[in-house]
């Protein structure tokens, strides 16, 4: 039997402590051994777990991997991007305008048809959902006006005008 001083798996070294420290209370030679047996079997067990979560692991990674390849079809937004776990996207409210921002954190079938999940782990419509909160004139004026036109923002000034005529539908 291994010496219990020298134990190494954190599940039994409390175990052998405890026994080393109460061995002079068994006089029993057996109840000794099979003490130190039962550390050893506790030992095989944990390896045995370990060796089945690392395998567990693994496959979960091919999975992901295979799912990130084309494997599963991933829910596509409202302007047809593919949605993945982690994307930050914003939904259109019924009345019209946009919800707040979400965070996808997994897929739900929702009525046959998979739907992302927010944080909260509610389904939200993926044709509702942008990628990205599109542009109205509204967030352009509110935009404008905390830019406060300071003349060392050309490169701001730039975009803004570059979105208002893209909302416009006029070509650069």
């Amino acid at each position: 039997m291994e010496d219990c001083a020298n134990a190494q798996k954190p599940i039994t070294t409390e175990l052998r402590r405890w026994f080393d420290q109460h061995m002079r209370l068994m006089a029993d030679e057996e109840l000794r051994e099979g003490f130190g047996n039962l550390c050893d079997a506790i030992d095989a067990v944990q390896e045995n777990l370990e060796r089945e979560n690392d395998a567990l692991y693994a496959e979960n990674d091919a999975l992901r991997h295979e799912r990130d390849d084309g494997w599963v079809e991933l829910p596509r937004d409202a302007d047809g991007e593919p949605i993945h776990v982690g994307d930050k996207l914003v939904g259109e409210k019924v009345g019209g305008g946009y919800c707040e921002p979400f965070v996808v954190i997994g897929y739900v079938m929702s009525n046959g048809v998979i739907e992302p999940m927010d944080e909260h782990k509610l389904p939200r419509m993926a044709k509702y959902a942008h990628h990205q909160q599109p542009d109205t004139w509204e967030r352009i004026i509110e935009d404008a006006i905390n830019m406060h036109f300071n003349p060392s923002l050309t490169s701001e000034r730039d975009a803004l005008v570059a979105r208002c005529k893209a909302l416009a539908g006029e070509a650069e």
